[in-house]
């Protein structure tokens, strides 16, 4: 027994250590590979997100500098528009200031010419026809004598006379207590109309 054993014992002394040691091997082999190839998948994967980053920056840069050729397009235009804004303000106003000009025009061509004979019950007196212009104005009228640029309004026709010959006596009263060297161009010139127009009694 002693000797098959030992024979057994011999057996497995001859036996190759290398061949028995292959199967660790390959698996040691068959792992390596498999790290290897991980890494190598990792790799290849983050190659091409940064190709892909890479095209987004190309595509970018490309647009950029399409954007900067638009904007030296369009510059001169936009300094163009900054001068030209100024002059299209002073028409609007000029054509608004014209605008009311002939509003005036049209409401002075439906005016009344009113004569003013009397400022009765009143002591005064005229002593030259008095031509009173009466016109519409929204939702009222205005009475004025255009020469001496004296107007009042009224709620009514008759209402804007009657406030105009009351405005005219007191514009007579104070001229004729005034001297002229206290008076300016206007109401010097209102005050020459007056008095060769109405006379105290």
């Amino acid at each position: 027994m002693f000797e098959e054993s030992a024979g057994e014992f011999t057996e497995w002394a001859t036996l190759d250590v290398e061949a028995l040691a292959l199967p660790a091997l390959w698996q040691q082999s068959a792992l390596q590979r498999g790290l290897e190839e991980g890494i190598k998948d990792a790799i290849a994967q983050r190659l091409a997100t940064v190709d892909v980053l890479h095209r987004h920056v190309a595509v970018l840069q490309t647009r950029v500098e399409q954007l900067s050729a638009e904007m030296d397009v369009w510059r001169p235009v936009l300094r163009e528009l900054s001068n030209v804004l100024p002059r299209t303000q002073e028409l609007i106003n000029a054509l608004a200031k014209n605008y009311a000009q002939v509003q005036r025009i049209a409401t002075r061509s439906s005016s009344d010419w009113i004569p003013v004979g009397s400022f009765a019950p009143e002591a005064y007196d005229v002593i030259q026809p008095i031509t009173v212009v009466v016109s519409p104005c929204a939702d009222e009228f205005e009475a004025g004598i255009v020469d001496i640029n004296a107007y009042s309004t009224g709620d009514t026709l008759e209402e804007a006379v009657t406030n105009l010959k009351s405005y005219l006596l007191d514009l007579f009263d104070r001229y004729c207590e005034t001297p002229d060297e206290q008076l300016g161009p206007e109401p010097l010139r209102q005050k020459a109309y007056l008095l060769s127009h109405v006379r105290r009694r």
